[in-house]
Order: structure tokens, then sequence, then C-alpha cells
């Protein structure tokens, strides 16, 4: 039985929808095809808030859109792991979180911060000699995420990142696979051009992609500049929502305007129609080092060894974090979705229109959540711009 109600679940959820928007306006300068999982990073670094204090522990708090207090963010992330866990259900639906710790051999953290790793955020703790054999550390680690991960994260962390310095690594991982409730046949499968634009004042671009075709009931809804599929998984607990600009290149517009409140509120507007619905199959993954992102986003300290108060982890000074690591895949093709994520951190919408068969035509770019269906929170989040690239 969860500990939270369903109505504190959702506001944790709605916190992590607020950060994941966050997150991806900051990322969103990047080139090319984009996926990320706000969960993985949030619950990484609230690993980290377990130790923090002082000016470090609220800025960290308000950045990740923490409660308050402590027994509460502990007891929210452990009742929202076990609401996820209860969704998995036989082969076709598959989702499991994880988190783990790798301490310096010798390096001695603070017995309150263990019980609070071990007991509420279920993390598994690892010994690691990062000066004397980064190598065997660094595979270690890696080995861990292509295991949790199902074979889809091969390599989060290099061994020339440790050093002597390297006192802790702290780790979470995301895995999700699910089976569309309305698949895709692949017969219907054909080559057809996808078009976009790479950026601002750049000329559109074509290429040929191999776009699934079907018609089903779905959730939709149009609104003025973009429209909006909700394509749910076996059970309907868990969905992808599709936010389609009218225009090749709107999603520039649709980033820019975006907020989790427009989203959540445009998403309560979705109801079930009959749509002809052509969607790209997809492949790729983005990687990142999210240390400048989240120092940009306000929570300096915890990356100035100076400044940072890691004091309820640890009895050491000038102890902070030195990188914060982020690698997620995501796979669609016509039976389903594939998704897997890896953190690790290193230390020292308008008016429906009501359409009686609309045609949902993904041939351009468009940005995708998947999210859990009774919380509300974003698992995953990203943006196609060419579904032929694998970044």
């Amino acid at each position: 039985m969860s500990l939270f109600s369903s109505t504190d679940l959702k506001s944790f959820a709605a916190a992590n929808n607020e950060f994941a928007v966050a997150v991806y306006k900051e990322l969103r300068e990047r080139e090319g095809n984009l996926i990320f999982s706000p969960y993985s990073i949030r619950a990484v670094l609230a690993l980290a808030h377990a130790g923090a204090r002082g000016r470090t522990a609220r800025q960290m708090a308000e950045v990740l859109r923490l409660p308050e207090n402590d027994t509460d963010l502990h007891r929210a992330f452990r009742s929202f792991e076990e609401a996820l866990a209860s969704r998995t259900s036989g082969d076709a639906i598959e989702i499991d979180v994880a988190n783990a710790l790798w301490r310096q051999t010798g390096f001695r953290l603070l017995e309150e911060f263990l019980d609070i790793m071990i007991a509420e955020f279920k993390s598994s703790l690892f010994e690691a000699d990062f000066a004397g054999a980064p190598n065997k550390a660094g595979h270690a680690m890696n080995r861990w995420a292509l295991e949790k991960t199902r074979g889809k994260i091969r390599e989060i962390v290099s061994p020339e990142s440790f050093d002597d310095l390297t006192k802790l690594v702290l780790a979470n991982a995301i895995y999700f696979n699910g089976k569309w409730a309305s698949p895709f046949h692949e017969r219907a499968t054909s080559p057809d051009s996808f078009h976009f634009t790479p950026g601002k004042s750049r000329p559109m671009q074509t290429v040929t992609v191999p776009l699934m075709w079907q018609k089903a009931k779905f959730g939709y809804a149009k609104f003025a500049g973009f429209e909006m599929l909700e394509l749910s998984y076996v059970g309907n607990e868990l969905s992808m929502v599709i936010f389609l600009p009218i225009r090749v290149d709107g999603w520039m517009d649709f980033e820019e305007k975006m907020s989790a409140q427009h989203l959540s509120q445009c998403i309560q507007t979705i109801r079930r129609n009959s749509v002809s619905v052509y969607l790209p199959r997809f492949q790729f993954e983005s990687s990142f080092g999210l240390a400048e992102t989240l120092k940009k986003m306000g929570m300096g300290d915890a990356f100035v060894p100076k400044l940072a108060d890691f004091s309820g982890m640890t009895l050491e000074k000038l102890f902070g974090i030195s990188a914060v690591l982020h690698k997620a895949m995501v796979e669609v093709d016509e039976a389903g979705t594939r998704a897997a994520a890896v953190t690790v951190v290193e230390t020292r919408c308008l008016g429906i229109s009501d359409v009686p068969e609309p045609v949902f035509r993904a041939d351009h770019p468009f940005i995708f959540v998947i999210r859990d269906i009774p919380t509300d929170a974003i698992l995953f989040m990203g943006r196609v711009l060419n579904p032929g690239a694998r970044s």
C-alpha cells in the first residue's frame, strides 16, 4: 500500500513536471533530437540532497521542487516508486527504477545518511577504488547501468573522470518497456517524407523515414497552433502524449511558450476520438553533462567545495559535486516503446475543436512525453527533430 495519498502523489508529480519543463528549456538549444528522464535526474539529486545542509540544501530543494520536510520527501519518492512498480503487467508493461552508491574504499559516510539511502531510497551500496583501480570502478558502474536498463544504456561513466579526489558516486537508472494498447501493423508502415527545420533561419530539410499508420480511437485535442495525440500502453496507466505543431517550424515557438501548467491543462482536455494516425518509427539517444545547467538553474553552491555543505553525508570538508551525467534513449515502433535513462552524480493550451475523424500526421518535428496517467508524472520527455538520426 502506498504511503502517500493519491492527492499527495499528484502534488509530487506536479513538482516533478515543473522540474521537467525547466530542464527541457535549458537543454532545448541543443541541436537535433532530445530525450531525457526528469525523474531520474531529480531522483539521483534527491540522494545527494539527503546529505546536504544549510544553503546548499535550500538551493537544491528549490531547483528540484522538493518537499520542505525531509520525512515527506523520502516518503514521497518511496511511495511514487512503489506506485510505478505496481504498473508492471507481465511482458506488456515493464518499469523499473534503481538507485546505487559507490564509495571510495575507506571513505566514511555518516550512518544516518547510509540509513536513509538504504531504508528510504532502496539504494545498493558498493565499494570502489577510484584512484587505484579506476577502470575496474568504471566497468562496475557501466555494467550496473547496462543491467538495470536491460542493455539499453551501455556506458555512462568514463574511468578517466576518476582520480584520488573522487570519493562517492551516486546513480539512478529508470527503464520502461511498454506495448501499445492499440499496436500499429508493420504491413501498414511505408517509407514517407518527414520535413524539418534544424533551427531558426535554417532551410527546411526532408528525410525519408518509415511512417507507421493506423486508424483507431485515441485521445485527441486540437488547439490554435498545435494538436495533441495520446497513445496509451496496455493497462491504460501509462501513455505517450505527442504535441504536434501545425507548422513545420512550429516546434521552436511551442518550446518557447511551454510550461508545466500549460501541458497539464492541455492533457486534461484530451477526448477519445477516431483518429487516423501517421507516426514515424524512431530510435535515438542523448547524453549530457548537467553541472552547468544545474548551476544556471540555481544550485551553484553544491558544485563549489568551499561553499558546498554536505555535512549530513560526511564529516569531510571541501566536499562537493564535481559532475552530473545523464544518458537516455528511446525506441518507438509498431509494437510499443522502450525508454531508459541513467543519471550519475560524481562528488568532488486554448479551445478544443471537435473533428469527426481527424488526421494526425506527424511528418514534421514534435515534442513528446511518456507519463504515468494516475499521477500525471512525466517520466521521459523529448523532441523528435529528425527521426532518421540516432542522436
